[in-house]
């Protein structure tokens, strides 16, 4: 009975994300002009880096292109629409059907989030291919100790520590008597 639960679940979750998808791709000029929009930080870049004022700060020229380029990344998929098409379908009475609906509308808002970041994704790539065009120095990969670093339970306690609960088989008291985090960690 849980497994086809389960199932179906999916399956609701696949047709959600598809069809949300599918609505985002009739819109992808819409997006890709969202996407240009959020630039400002590359924009900005170029703007410290000319003036010179970043060694005027006390960071290097490497330093500065890793916190634009973090910033307009950060920009461009933290973006939420979904408390302003919330809103316009209640006051314009198109959330009473989905009031109906089986599925709670929290499901279908989320799914239309993700399919909008989905189909902004091809697009920031393509801003980053040309930047890294323009300036090969401007694009890196940390190495994997930086990542683990990065990544380390203690240095991101109530992330790792929430995602690590949720998905861990074992209770808060486990069997090793850890906490859980640690072993997924």
């Amino acid at each position: 009975m849980k497994r086809a639960s389960l199932r179906r679940g999916w399956r609701v979750a696949w047709a959600l994300l598809s069809s949300q998808y599918a609505l985002m791709l009739e819109y992808r000029a819409e997006i890709a002009l969202w996407a240009l929009s959020g630039v400002l930080p590359l924009i900005m870049l170029g703007v410290w880096s000319g003036s010179g004022a970043a060694a005027a700060a006390g960071i290097g020229a490497a330093q500065l292109n890793r916190y634009f380029l973090a910033a307009f990344l950060v920009r461009q998929f933290t973006v939420v629409w979904l408390i302003h098409v919330f809103e316009e379908d209640a006051l314009q009475g198109r959330l009473s059907p989905y009031l109906l609906q089986p599925l709670p509308p929290l499901w279908r808002y989320l799914a239309a989030h993700v399919s909008e970041q989905a189909t902004r994704l091809p697009f920031v790539v393509l801003i980053l291919a040309v930047l890294g065009l323009l300036q090969p120095r401007l694009l890196w990969l940390p190495s994997p100790a930086a990542w683990c670093w990065a990544c380390w339970p203690s240095r991101r306690p109530s992330c790792c520590a929430f995602c690590c609960r949720c998905w861990s088989p074992r209770s808060a008291s486990g069997a090793s008597g850890r906490r859980p985090w640690i072993a997924c960690c």
